[in-house]
């Protein structure tokens, strides 16, 4: 039995763990029965099925604005596409601040058509976050900055 309250999940990093968990899913929500994978399908009455996307936050100006469903496919992510086609939740990719820089792999990709530093892009403030977040109804945070990322 499904609880009837969605968990409402809103990402910050856009990369290839976010891609892999929004594609999972998706996966697990067409095929409830396919436990394959899953330590504990069901937790206190959550199933994956309850899991819903609210928001996402990332710096890379090629998922910012984008549905959360086609940003996780944008370069520079390169994990394992196994759907294709994840459900829309309506999530969008929004903005987020950069506290301590540019992980060094994005280096190469760091120009203001890209990377949301600077030139025409702007970089969200703590505020901007906040109202998203609340705006989204979001009720949990994964964060997927990299390890050591403020």
């Amino acid at each position: 039995m499904s609880t009837s309250t969605p968990i409402r999940v809103a990402l910050v990093g856009v990369g290839n763990c976010a891609s892999t968990l929004v594609q999972g899913v998706s996966h697990y929500r067409r095929h409830p029965d396919d436990h394959t994978g899953l330590m504990h399908p069901d937790i206190a009455g959550f199933k994956v099925s309850d899991i819903h996307f609210a928001c996402a936050f990332d710096v890379d100006a090629r998922k910012i604005a984008q549905p959360l469903k086609e940003a996780i496919f944008a370069a520079p992510n390169n994990s394992r596409i196994f759907c294709r086609n994840p459900e829309d939740d309506g999530a969008m990719v929004f903005a987020g601040p950069i506290g301590d820089g540019v992980a060094a792999h994005l280096e190469k990709f760091d120009d203001a058509k890209r990377i949301s530093v600077g030139g025409s892009s702007r970089t969200a403030t703590l505020a901007d976050v906040v109202k998203v977040l609340k705006e989204s109804g979001a009720t949990i945070l994964v964060n997927y900055l990299p390890v050591g990322s403020q």
